[in-house]
């Protein structure tokens, strides 16, 4: 039941539009609403919080790398946009 809300709520692709730092948060607010007997998907102490949780799925879809990059594309248009408006 929980995995179907999940679906109908929207599941996380990776997709650049797609808030990484928002998924966990409603994953953990669907999840929070059951009870699960046992959910054997990840392997015994992979992880003890949910911070810890987020942690590693951050690292996975938006690693510091991206954010290096995007830091960089929007330094590099802000400049961009500073010569243009000099220039203007």
């Amino acid at each position: 039941m929980m995995f179907q809300i999940l679906q109908i709520v929207g599941q996380f692709s990776g997709i650049p539009i797609e808030d990484p730092h928002f998924h966990p948060q409603l994953f953990i607010e669907v999840s929070d609403s059951f009870k699960l007997a046992e959910l054997n998907s990840l392997p015994p102490d992979f992880t003890s919080t949910w911070q810890e949780l987020t942690e590693r799925f951050l690292i996975k879809y938006f690693p510091p790398s991206k954010n290096a990059k995007l830091r960089n594309e929007i330094t590099i248009f802000q400049q961009l946009d500073d010569e243009s408006l000099y220039e203007a």
